[in-house]
């Protein structure tokens, strides 16, 4: 995915091979081309210790860095649990005016199981004991994932009304396959978000495509 390859700013040669300006600032029909990491603070960057001065100890710090050098990065962890609206703002404020924050819809969004205690607690308190006390739930009442992907705009609100909110990914499993009662379920998930974003499907199954 371009969201694993470092992000670099195009720019276009001019004649006689002399460099001309950023893209962005081009009045051709080019498009302006942003390519991130999945996260600030994934592994393999904190593993090598190469990337991060050694002063960059905290998440804050790092986003910060990060950002000098790069204008675009996917958050994963949405994946696994829907953003606190107080680290959303936090996000806002660290990053400099263009940046722009792409977000994983959050598991029960994608037909997935996902573990009881990231649900919100008014979807935790329908469960039954069983599904509380077990690793994985699947969620497939209507009204229950309506109340997630009210929680999950909810907490998309500080990127999107800063302008820094990207598309939000839609990472459907590899059962989904090319059926047409799965391609009405792709619309029934991004439906559920009832908001304005920009949506992108990723699909296992190359028939999708």
């Amino acid at each position: 995915m371009l969201s694993h390859i470092f992000s670099f700013r195009c720019q276009v040669l001019g004649r006689g091979g002399h460099r001309g300006p950023p893209l962005r600032s081009v009045r051709y029909n080019v498009l302006m081309i942003r390519v991130g990491t999945c996260s600030w603070t994934e592994k393999p960057l904190l593993k090598s210790g190469e990337f991060y001065p050694t002063e960059s100890k905290s998440a804050e710090d790092r986003l910060r860095y990060y950002a000098t050098l790069f204008d675009t990065v996917e958050i994963d962890s949405s994946y696994y649990a829907i953003p606190d609206m107080r680290n959303a703002s936090l996000w806002v404020e660290r990053t400099p005016r263009d940046f722009v924050f792409h977000m994983k819809a959050f598991a029960a969004l994608t037909g997935h199981a996902v573990a009881p205690g990231a649900l919100p607690p008014e979807v935790y308190r329908s469960l039954s004991d069983p599904e509380k006390n077990g690793k994985q739930v699947y969620i497939k009442e209507t009204e229950l994932l309506m109340a997630i992907g009210r929680r999950f705009v909810d907490a998309l609100a500080p990127l999107k009304d800063a302008g820094k909110l990207g598309v939000v990914v839609f990472q459907f499993p590899p059962w989904f396959h090319y059926r047409p009662q799965y391609l009405d379920r792709i619309v029934d998930y991004t439906s559920l978000m009832k908001a304005k974003a920009t949506y992108a499907i990723y699909v296992a199954d190359s028939l999708m495509l």
